[in-house]
């Protein structure tokens, strides 16, 4: 990851003000419909994506909520990942869409 991309998500990430679950990461018509998040590096760019799609799907106001901590953690978990990286005895998981590893380090798996 170049420096400009890592300074913008860092900046972005950080608008960030509340962060609270009301529910577990696994509600598939969520997911789905806010599977935008993972193209998105803009917090208003994401905000006024998440509205549209409440407003689409007639979705509850806690859409919101969830598809902001979906992207938090998804970006927060580049740049993690990012920083292991960088390191000569970690290799980045060849797999993105892998949901239980994203590194190796010596060989062993860790999912971030």
């Amino acid at each position: 990851m170049d420096d400009n991309l890592r300074n913008k998500i860092l900046r972005e990430v950080n608008k960030v003000k509340t962060y609270y679950w009301t529910q577990v990461q696994t509600n598939i018509a969520y997911n789905n419909a806010g599977s935008f998040l993972f193209r998105i590096f803009d917090f208003e760019k994401l905000i006024k994506k998440i509205r549209e799609t409440i407003r689409e799907k007639r979705f509850s106001e806690e859409f919101e909520q969830y598809t902001i901590n979906r992207w938090y953690n998804y970006l927060t978990q580049l740049i993690v990942q990012d920083f292991f990286a960088r390191h000569p005895r970690v290799r980045i998981e060849e797999n993105r869409r892998s949901l239980y590893v994203d590194i190796y380090i010596d060989g062993n798996p860790f999912d971030i």
